[in-house]
């Protein structure tokens, strides 16, 4: 079991990397000044601020100020137009995930039975899944550590916009890391797999698990699960129904 600490630490580097990668600069600076816009009301709609203002609830000089809402903007977190007394500001979808990232980490430390319900409309997959879980790689570290032998292919969700903002809690919950392999051919990255189970209209199924590759061309939106069997005939889905899927420790 991964400590707290440790999966913060293997957080701030992977945001870290990520920042410099990108040349945005996004800081604890600048996410503290994301959060304060926030509680300003401005992840529900347009709000109004000034630089003089936020530099002296900031503690910082108007320059600093004005810095950091550019970083934000630059990196995508947050959205501005500029007035004739002051700015709009908006957060964007990435920069409320951002602060749900924040959120989940401090549930992390402060509550102990972590969860979140994300809801989503079955659809149907490339068929990638299928391929992905059969390789032996995978397969044995799925049986050894999931303790099961997961169906050969993923039930593929489509997120509501709600879930989508709500998946970043799942950073909270402590996976089940699949290491990453490679053979003679290729490398195959790690995977993450979250204790989950999946509610239907005609039932809840258990055990299952999300599964969050991280090397994937999937966007927030889309979510997989794995479990011993098929849940589109134990829970008599078909393309279109909707379900919920409970993560939790």
């Amino acid at each position: 079991m991964h400590s707290t600490f440790g999966m913060l630490i293997r957080r701030e580097s992977l945001l870290r990397r990520m920042a410099e990668s990108t040349g945005q600069g996004v800081g604890r600076d600048e996410l503290a000044t994301l959060k304060l816009l926030a509680l300003d009301g401005a992840l529900d709609e347009s709000t109004k601020v000034s630089c003089a203002d936020l530099a002296e609830r900031l503690d910082a000089s108007n320059q600093t100020a004005s810095r950091r809402l550019q970083r934000l903007e630059d990196a995508g977190l947050l959205a501005r137009d500029i007035v004739s007394d002051g700015q709009e500001v908006e957060l964007t979808g990435d920069g409320e995930r951002r602060l749900q990232s924040e959120y989940a980490d401090y549930r992390r430390i402060f509550e102990s039975d972590a969860s979140v319900d994300l809801t989503g409309v079955v659809t149907s997959g490339m068929g990638e899944g299928r391929h992905y879980i059969t390789l032996p790689g995978y397969m044995e570290q799925f049986i050894e550590r999931l303790g099961y032998e997961p169906f050969a292919g993923t039930l593929n969700l489509e997120l509501t916009a709600e879930s989508v903002r709500k998946r970043a809690r799942m950073s909270a919950i402590e996976p089940v890391t699949i290491e990453g392999w490679e053979d003679d051919e290729r490398t195959y990255g790690p995977a993450y797999c979250y204790p989950a189970s999946i509610e239907g209209s005609d039932g809840e199924y258990e055990p299952a698990h999300v599964i969050a590759p991280e090397r994937t061309h999937h966007g927030e939106e889309q979510l997989e699960v794995i479990a011993p069997e098929k849940l589109r005939e134990v829970l008599e889905l078909a393309d279109g129904d909707e379900v919920i899927v409970h993560v939790s420790e």
